[in-house]
C-alpha cells in the first residue's frame, strides 16, 4: 500500500511538473506570435486604411449610380402612377357611378332618429354633399355640425375628405359615403346653424379636392375613347388579373379581357 501512494504521489508530481511545462512553452510562444503582430501591426494598418479608401471610393460611386438609377425609376413610377389613377377612373366608369343622397341616422338604446341636411352644400352628378346637425354622445356641447356626401369619384383612391366615425359622433348611412367630416360641436344646435351660415364658403372650400377629381375623371373617359387608351387600360386589367388576382386567370372577366385586347389589335 505505501508503494502505491509513492507511485501516486510522484505521479502527482510529475503531472504538476509537465503542466508547469506546458504553461511556460504557452508562454514563450505567445510571445513569440505577440512579437510578430506588433511587428506587422502598423504594416497592417496603413494597409487597411489604404483598403478602406479604396473601398469608399467604389462605394461612393455604386451609390450616386443607384440614386441616378433611382431618379430615373421615379419619374417613371409617376408616369405609371398617372397612368394607373386614368386606368381606376375607367373602370369606375364602367360600372356607371351613381352619387346617392345619404340618409344619415343614429341608433342610441335601440331607437334609430334620422336627421335631415340643413343646407346642401353640393348636389350634380358627381358628388351630393350636406350639412347636419346631429345628437351625440359627449357629455358637453352635445350637437355636432357634420358634412356627409357620396362621390364615387373619389373611390379610386379609397379618398374621404375626412373621418366621421370620432368619439362621440355616432352617425351611420346606408350609402357608402365618401365624405364624412366633423365640422364643429357646440351645446346649441341654433349656433351651429348660424356658425354653417356664416362659415359656408370655408366650409364649401373643404370640397376643393372633388373638383381635382372630377377633372382627372374626365379626362380618363376621353382617353378611353381612343383605340390606344382601350388597349393601355384593357393591358392593365389584364396584368392585374394575371398578378394581383388569385386565380385570375380562370375568371370569365380574364377572359373577356383578352377577348377585348384581341379585337382591338385586329
Amino acid at each position: 500500500m505505501n508503494e502505491l501512494i509513492k507511485t501516486y504521489q510522484n505521479n502527482c508530481d510529475e503531472w504538476n511538473n509537465l503542466y508547469a511545462q506546458q504553461q511556460e512553452v504557452k508562454e514563450k510562444f505567445n510571445k513569440k506570435i505577440w512579437d510578430i503582430k506588433y511587428k506587422y501591426r502598423e504594416q497592417i494598418r496603413k494597409i487597411e486604411s489604404k483598403m478602406y479608401d479604396e473601398i469608399g471610393v467604389i462605394d461612393e460611386e455604386q451609390k450616386n449610380k443607384e440614386d441616378e438609377i433611382q431618379r430615373e425609376k421615379d419619374v417613371i413610377a409617376e408616369k405609371l402612377n398617372q397612368a394607373q389613377e386614368i386606368f381606376k377612373y375607367i373602370h369606375l366608369h364602367a360600372n356607371k357611378p351613381i352619387a346617392d343622397t345619404p340618409d344619415v341616422y343614429s341608433f342610441r338604446y335601440g331607437n334609430r332618429t334620422s336627421f335631415n341636411p340643413i343646407i346642401n352644400i353640393r348636389d350634380d352628378n358627381y358628388c351630393k354633399a350636406y350639412l347636419y346637425i346631429i345628437t351625440n354622445n359627449k357629455p358637453v356641447n352635445k350637437y355636432s355640425l357634420i358634412m356627409v356626401g357620396s362621390c364615387p369619384v373619389l373611390e379610386p383612391d379609397r379618398d374621404t375628405v375626412n373621418n366621421l366615425y370620432s368619439y362621440g359622433v355616432n352617425a351611420n348611412t346606408k350609402e357608402k359615403c365618401h365624405i364624412m367630416l366633423n365640422i364643429k360641436d357646440d351645446c346649441s344646435e341654433k349656433f351651429l346653424r348660424e356658425y354653417a351660415k356664416k362659415n359656408i364658403k370655408r366650409i364649401t372650400n373643404l370640397l376643393s379636392i372633388v373638383d381635382e377629381k372630377i377633372a382627372k375623371y374626365q379626362q380618363a373617359i376621353e382617353i378611353f375613347q381612343t383605340t390606344e387608351g382601350k388597349i393601355a387600360f384593357y393591358n392593365w386589367r389584364k396584368e392585374y388579373y394575371e398578378k394581383h388576382y388569385s386565380n385570375g386567370t380562370e375568371t370569365p372577366e380574364y377572359k373577356t379581357v383578352l377577348k377585348k385586347l384581341k379585337q382591338l389589335r385586329g
